[in-house]
């Protein structure tokens, strides 16, 4: 399950996304295409961070001649797609990202980020059903009973801190759209 830390970080993707510093070797890929998968890894990793979205896409033709991605690469392909509008190619790349990530506190992990993006497009159904998922996961998972309660403590704190940020993105979109409405008034 996700630390503490990690929920307390829930709006700032790069820490929640925590890009591991070190890519394991792909068994299905040759000795070069392990090290150009590990250099564009770090230019990537690199640009996400920075929040230069539109370079990641532009990396995009070059990561896709490659065999196999690690699913990884998958959810920072996704989260930069929605960051820059292109919702359904960025939800396409997560669900893939999530369905390739093997361990179940990595698709928890990846989970929540997606959450995070829902909440950030004001989606709260998609977040619910996030939750939901995770608390399936959790509950398949959980080998006693108080490792369970730690968990879903954690899941409630994810889940106010994701309602918290929703209710910010309906605040936003009121007051733009009560902006809007004045901005009609004083220019007619």
């Amino acid at each position: 399950m996700m630390s503490s830390e990690e929920i307390n970080d829930v709006s700032d993707m790069v820490s929640l996304i925590s890009i591991p510093n070190v890519l394991e070797n792909d068994l299905m890929l040759s000795v070069d295409e392990n090290d150009a998968l590990k250099a564009i890894y770090a230019d990537v990793c690199s640009m996400f961070k920075q929040h230069n979205y539109n370079n990641v896409l532009f990396l995009l033709p070059k990561l896709f001649t490659l065999p196999s991605l690690p699913s990884i690469f998958h959810l920072i392909i996704g989260c930069t797609m929605i960051r820059v509008g292109r919702i359904e190619g960025g939800y396409r790349e997560l669900c893939l990202a999530i369905r390739l990530s093997g361990k179940h506190d990595t698709r928890i992990k990846y989970l929540s980020i997606l959450a995070n993006m829902n909440s950030e497009l004001n989606d709260k159904k998609s977040v619910h059903g996030c939750l939901a998922e995770i608390f399936d996961i959790i509950r398949m998972n959980s080998e006693s009973q108080q490792e369970f309660e730690m968990d879903i403590t954690s899941l409630v704190e994810l889940e106010r801190k994701l309602l918290n940020k929703l209710d910010l993105a309906s605040e936003k979109r009121v007051c733009y759209a009560i902006y809007q409405l004045l901005h009609r008034y004083v220019t007619k």
